[in-house]
């Protein structure tokens, strides 16, 4: 299962040359109108020569976002040759590293280290990091060397870069008026409108403007500054500006260092955020005086650095002129949202990207709870506020509720400022006019979302995709879909090949079925007692389905592991039984008839996809982010830390009921106001078939060495991330020791060597002999379509890989229409269903504002952000 965050709409300012969008009933210019039959993936390095390719009909379609003002650069003869999709679904942020970590064990108080913590006496000491360490007291220090002064732990030092960036500066010169100003984590341009009201307060209140206030953004920074030292002089501590105007840090034995800022900036993004980030650094050093330490790096290890490591490492900033031993501070963010946004979707973005701590997202899950606290240790409403918006139950009739919580902690989180927002990028997906006839944009997204990539209408069969290869690469994660995929260069490639069991509407942001034919939501009026619920759960350390009724007395582990520690109730074996959970969905599948059966479709190497894959879904989940070793004392191969966060949501299903070979029941302790997004949280639809998931995993709990190392669910140092295709390390290794790990499976099976994930199937009533053509047609029909295609990627979406080439740029990929896709959702389906709206000429005028098309939206209008 996987937790997921929403976006939504917004009106383009007038800059150089603005694009007039159109909206026209579908043009019959050519022969064939319908989706592609073949696209053939090509990578670009610069943008600029992908478009004028595009316009000279060299390539078919650019999927990829481009900002606005890359059209202003292009002859209006060749920009007339495009139909362009805009999208308002990139933007940027500074996320701040807020630690402060040493303790005054000698003052009163507790300081709650992490999640779950029993707490040690003492106060945290404002300001003061001691890089390297979780914790420490200042009385144990007798080495200086890492204590260091970090004024991004400052809320008022936070709070003057709401008014030290020039906005509106940065829309003219950097994105030459493609861009719209944005200073918090609502936007208008990708919120809905009804949260405008809460957007104005903060403004009004805060006096923001497009120019900023550079008075008040150093009179902040110097308040900040003044304030803590009424606290470090009392350990004989200070910081001052020396005579140089910038800021010094003294420290207890009397040693004197320049603070500095570790700013990390995206060189790679060398027409956005590297010169943005540079911009603020010159204006940090000039109104804020304190030294930066510009320290601009590509994309894979600025994201190690941010979002690898806990944030009290202690990194070495020497190459770019700073101390060895220090944090962390800024990073330069960049997001991009692909999937359109509800109202109440502004509670997960509240959650997530403030109250959940320094969420500077990512990190060690092992370790989630420890980042949490690093800041908010000294104020554990934050961890309450967090829990009741991710956690607490809103059915419709507490709608007011969540409204009333959402406006509360979105103002206080703005006062915390743990990250401040720069602008909304006004971005455009361009196609050739001639080739592709029309789509079905998303309102914020463009085509962004899956269901608007599925939309396409073509005049030809074959069409030529180009892709941005940012940094000399097309894909910079690892093709698995357990902890590979991480940006979204490859997900725009991934989402033409995999499905989903729903996606967000890309009008209303409602989940919306794919593969689901219909479901249901129940509320009992007294909720669904847990004793009296004919349903089941997976116990990852008996490895087999139990009844939920039979948790007290066959896996009380899973109460207080699962249940209490992650999921933050309260059982025992008795009371568990007594517990009512509010919500029961009921999901029935699309099917067809096949063999006298229904089954869900089919995967890409022929396979019926049934219940079995759903099962084997579930019960991976509750198997990889639960380590039996707290129970057993010996080491778990099928656990993964970075799943361990998994278990917090988890704990709100009390139970999966497989009805028939196309519906399944779940019950679920969590409620919201729209209805279909509490339906879509019963729905589970994997990626991959069961038998390709196993093999990966098989890789890993057998310690198999691949080209870096032994396998693992994710790249890291002497660690090989298992790789369907084999992009990442550039070597078809990773793809035959899955073909040969199939064949070692084959191979046992035959013999009765008994695997332990083959019960996550076998185990459930019913499903006892689910598997016996493992043998005779899972594994052969894998390894047919591995030995054809040259890779190892099967799903169920409406293409697949016929080619692919490791290591190529240019055609490094082919990819063809699975018919048996269409069987499912064809595309009638997708326009009629979800009540779409193509949208077909797209011309282009100067000096005049975007005219949106007008939308009919039938409930409340949703986002998925994904790291660029």
């Amino acid at each position: 299962m996987v937790c997921m965050v929403y976006r939504m709409n917004s009106k383009l300012i007038i800059g150089l040359i603005l694009l007039l969008v159109i909206a026209t009933p579908l043009i019959v210019t050519s022969q064939y109108q319908g989706t592609p039959k073949t696209i053939v993936w090509t990578g670009y390095f610069d943008r600029n020569i992908a478009i004028m390719d595009l316009a000279k009909g060299t390539i078919d379609a650019f999927i990829f976002v481009t900002p606005a003002r890359e059209f202003f650069l292009i002859p209006a003869e060749m920009l007339a040759k495009l139909r362009l999709f805009r999208a308002v679904s990139s933007y940027n942020d500074l996320a701040f590293n807020v630690i402060y970590n040493v303790i005054d064990p000698t003052k009163p108080g507790t300081v709650y280290r992490w999640e779950g913590d029993e707490g040690v006496p003492g106060k945290l000491i404002p300001g003061i990091v001691y890089a390297g360490v979780d914790y420490i007291n200042i009385t144990d220090i007798t080495d200086y060397t890492y204590l260091h002064f970090n004024p991004l732990s400052l809320k008022k030092f936070r709070q003057a870069f709401y008014y030290l960036i020039d906005r509106a500066s940065i829309v003219e010169t950097i994105y030459k008026g493609g861009a719209e100003i944005r200073y918090t984590v609502l936007s208008k341009a990708s919120h809905h409108p009804y949260d405008y009201e809460l957007l104005k307060l903060i403004e009004d209140t805060y006096g923001f403007s497009p120019t900023g206030d550079k008075t008040k953004a150093a009179a902040l920074a110097r308040e900040a500054i003044s304030e803590v030292n009424a606290t470090l002089l009392a350990y004989n501590m200070m910081v001052y500006y020396g005579s140089d105007g910038f800021l010094y840090f003294k420290k207890p034995d009397g040693s004197v260092e320049q603070v500095k800022i570790n700013f990390v900036i995206r060189a790679d993004d060398v027409t956005e955020r590297l010169p943005i980030g540079l911009s603020i650094a010159d204006d940090i050093e000039t109104y804020l005086k304190v030294k930066v330490v510009r320290a601009t790096m590509d994309r894979t290890p600025a994201i190690n650095t941010v979002y690898y490591y806990e944030q009290h490492t202690a990194h070495d900033w020497t190459g770019y002129g700073g101390y060895n031993g220090d944090v962390w501070h800024i990073y330069t963010e960049g997001w991009v949202l692909t999937a359109d946004l509800t109202y109440y979707d502004a509670a997960g973005d509240i959650a997530f990207f403030y109250l959940y701590g320094d969420v500077v997202a990512g990190g060690n899950n092992e370790y989630w709870g420890e980042e949490c606290y690093n800041y908010y240790s000294h104020k554990p409403d934050m961890r309450k506020w967090y829990n009741e918006l991710v956690y607490e139950k809103y059915p419709p009739a507490r709608k007011g509720v969540l409204e009333g919580r959402m406006k509360t902690y979105f103002n206080y989180s703005v006062d915390e400022a743990i990250r401040v927002w720069i602008v909304d990028i006004v971005t455009y997906f361009a196609v050739n006019k001639d080739s592709i006839i029309s789509a079905v944009p998303g309102r914020v997204t463009g085509l962004n979302n899956p269901i608007s990539l599925w939309s396409v209408v073509a005049t030809k069969e074959t069409v030529t995709y180009g892709q941005w290869a940012g940094i000399a690469r097309v894909f910079m994660s690892p093709w698995n879909p357990v902890l590979g995929f991480a940006d979204i260069y490859t997900e725009y490639v991934h989402r033409h090949l995999r499905s989903y069991g729903s996606w967000r509407h890309p009008y209303t942001g409602v989940s919306t079925p794919i593969h689901v034919a219909n479901w249901k939501v129940e509320r009992a009026e007294l909720g669904y007692r847990v004793g009296d619920i004919d349903a089941y759960v997976f116990d990852p350390v008996a490895s087999k389905w139990i009844k939920i009724t039979d948790v007290p007395t066959e896996a009380p582990h899973l109460i207080v592991i699962m249940w209490n520690m992650f999921g933050g109730y309260n059982f025992d074996t008795v009371n568990f039984l007594d517990y009512k959970v509010p919500v029961k969905i009921t999901v029935v599948y699309r099917s067809i008839d096949y063999n006298g059966k229904k089954i869900l479709g089919f995967w890409h190497d022929g396979t019926p996809i049934t219940m079995n894959d759903i099962l084997y879904a579930i019960a991976f989940s509750y198997e990889w982010s639960f380590n039996d070793k707290w129970v057993t004392g010996q080491e778990d191969p099928y656990f993964h830390s970075w799943l361990l966060g998994g278990l917090s949501g988890l704990a709100l299903y009390f139970g999966w009921k497989v009805v028939n070979e196309t519906a399944i029941e779940v019950y679920l302790d969590w409620d919201w106001p729209i209805e279909e997004i509490v339906a879509a949280s019963g729905v589970v639809w994997p990626d991959m078939p069961w038998y390709t998931y196993l093999a990966g995993e098989e890789l890993i709990a057998r310690k198999v060495v691949g080209p870096n190392g032994r396998y693992d669910w994710r790249h890291t140092t002497g660690r090989t991330a298992v790789d369907y295709i084999g992009e990442y390390y550039q070597d078809k290794k990773t793809v035959y020791d899955i073909r040969d790990m199939l064949e070692t499976l084959k191979t046992e099976f035959s013999e009765g060597t008994f695997i332990e994930p083959y019960s996550r199937i076998t185990t459930y009533p019913g499903f006892e002999n689910a598997i016996n053509d493992f043998n005779t047609t899972l594994v052969p029909n894998a390894l047919n379509f591995i030995n054809t295609y040259d890779h190892a990627y099967i799903s169920s979406g409406p293409f697949y890989i016929s080619r692919y080439d490791v290591g190529i740029v240019e055609n490094f990929m082919t990819i063809r229409e699975w018919p048996y896709f269409k069987q499912i959702f064809p595309l009638d389906r997708i326009i009629d269903e979800l009540k779409l709206t193509y949208y077909g000429v797209y011309a282009v005028e100067s000096l005049k504002p975007v005219k949106e098309p007008v939308y009919i939206v039938y409930g409340e209008p949703l986002r998925l952000e994904v790291k660029i």
